[in-house]
C-alpha cells in the first residue's frame, strides 16, 4: 500500500477536497501542516511543483493533488466530472480572492460579484448537470470526486458567507433542491461525516 502525504497551511483550502476523498475513500494519509516558515524553506529546495500548496507525496514523489479515488470508469464520464471539477474550482478562486481582500470597496464589489453572479450561474449550470442524469449524483450512479469537490467548495464558501458582515443569511443551495439533497448525501457519507466531526479547528 502506498504511502500518502498531504502537505498544505494548516487552513481548508484546496487541500480539504482531498482529506474529503480521503476520507470518503477511507485511505490512511499523512495530514501535514506547515507555517509560513517551513513552507518558505520548501518553496526554497525546489521540490514545490509551480511553487504552491498543496502537493500530495506518493511514496515521497511530489505530485499534484490526486484524484485516483472516486474517478469514473469511462473517458467521457471522466471528462465530465473534471469539467465539473474544474468550473467549481474556478468558483473556488473567486471565493478566495472575495474573503481575503483587504480593500473595503474592492472586498464589497467582490463579494456583489461572487453571490450574485458567479455563484447564481455555477449553481444553476450544476443544476442541470445533476438534473440531466438520475439526479443522485454528478456522473453515473454512484459517488465520484466531482460530488466530494461541489460539497467542500460550497461548504467553505457557505462559512465564508456566514463570517462576513455582508452576510444576508441566506443559505446557497436553497433554490436548487436536487443540489441540496446531494449535498446532504455526501455529508452523511461514513467517511466525509466523520472527518467533518474530528478535524482539526482552523480560521479558514
Amino acid at each position: 500500500m502506498p504511502e500518502y502525504k498531504l502537505v498544505n497551511f494548516d487552513c481548508k483550502g484546496r487541500a480539504e477536497m482531498t482529506r474529503m476523498i480521503f476520507a470518503a475513500a477511507g485511505v490512511k494519509y499523512e495530514d501535514c501542516r506547515l507555517a509560513r516558515q517551513k513552507y518558505e524553506e520548501l518553496k526554497a529546495s525546489g521540490k514545490l511543483p509551480f511553487g504552491q500548496l498543496p502537493v500530495l507525496e506518493v511514496d515521497g514523489e511530489i505530485l499534484p493533488q490526486s484524484m485516483v479515488w472516486f474517478a469514473p470508469t469511462e473517458s467521457f464520464e471522466v471528462a465530465k466530472a473534471d469539467v465539473i471539477a474544474e468550473s467549481l474550482g474556478h468558483l473556488f478562486d473567486k471565493a478566495i480572492d472575495w474573503h481575503f481582500e483587504e480593500n473595503e470597496e474592492t472586498k464589497q464589489k467582490l463579494y456583489k460579484e461572487l453571490f450574485e453572479k458567479s455563484i447564481p450561474r455555477t449553481l444553476e449550470n450544476l443544476d442541470k448537470i445533476l438534473k440531466s442524469c438520475d439526479g443522485k449524483y454528478f456522473v453515473g450512479n454512484k459517488l465520484t470526486y466531482a460530488d466530494i469537490i461541489f460539497f467542500s467548495v460550497l461548504k467553505i464558501i457557505q462559512e465564508f458567507k456566514e463570517n462576513d458582515e455582508l452576510n444576508d443569511g441566506s443559505i446557497l443551495l436553497d433554490k436548487h433542491m436536487a443540489l441540496k439533497e446531494l449535498y446532504s448525501t455526501v455529508s452523511n457519507n461514513p467517511g466525509i461525516n466523520k472527518w467533518l466531526s474530528e478535524r482539526p479547528l482552523t480560521k479558514y
